[in-house]
């Protein structure tokens, strides 16, 4: 499913996705100081932010589990408790 109104957290400020193409994201960064290797939240907190899996599914416009298992093995993965 492709994502049509979806964002990301990037230097705690919400990014809006322009295109996805495979594995591949991108995001408007017009308005965000970003620099090469900068995190980019997908699913998550970024200070007062968050980005929920529903968040992502409603945009997508399906459930949070098949979200999940999309994931491509190659995105790096931190589990915070």
């Amino acid at each position: 499913n492709i994502v049509k109104n979806g964002y990301v957290l990037i230097s705690n400020k919400f990014a809006k996705i322009v295109a996805v193409c495979m594995d591949t994201l991108i995001a408007d960064v017009t308005n965000i100081e970003v620099e090469i290797f900068d995190e980019v939240i997908l699913i998550g907190k970024s200070k007062d932010k968050q980005i929920f899996i529903c968040d992502v599914a409603r945009w997508c416009d399906t459930i949070g589990y098949e979200i999940i298992a999309k994931l491509s093995s190659r995105i790096k993965r931190k589990y915070l408790r």
